[in-house]
């Protein structure tokens, strides 16, 4: 079992940026060989999501809990940015 502290430094390595100004922006690094990961949260709305650099998935978003998942995949450089609006 992992320790969280090892989570929280696997989660640097993967989210190397992540701003909110109103909307939320997040930059998403791969490894070679991933080809999707899943960023989850909580809205009180269904999110509006623009790909501003790679892949953007399947978009859901459950109208009892508020939780939304979307699955980005990577660009040739391995990356992904995706922004989150209402």
């Amino acid at each position: 079992m992992r320790k969280a502290s090892d989570r929280l430094n696997q989660g640097k390595k993967r989210i190397p940026q992540f701003s909110d100004t109103g909307q939320v922006r997040i930059s998403v690094s791969f490894a070679q060989g991933e080809h999707v990961r899943t960023i989850q949260g909580y809205a009180p709305a269904m999110p509006k999501v623009t790909r501003l650099h790679g892949v953007l998935g399947i978009i859901s978003y459950d109208l009892v809990t508020r939780l939304f998942m979307i699955n980005v995949g990577p660009a040739a450089d391995l990356s992904a940015t995706i922004q989150i609006g209402l």
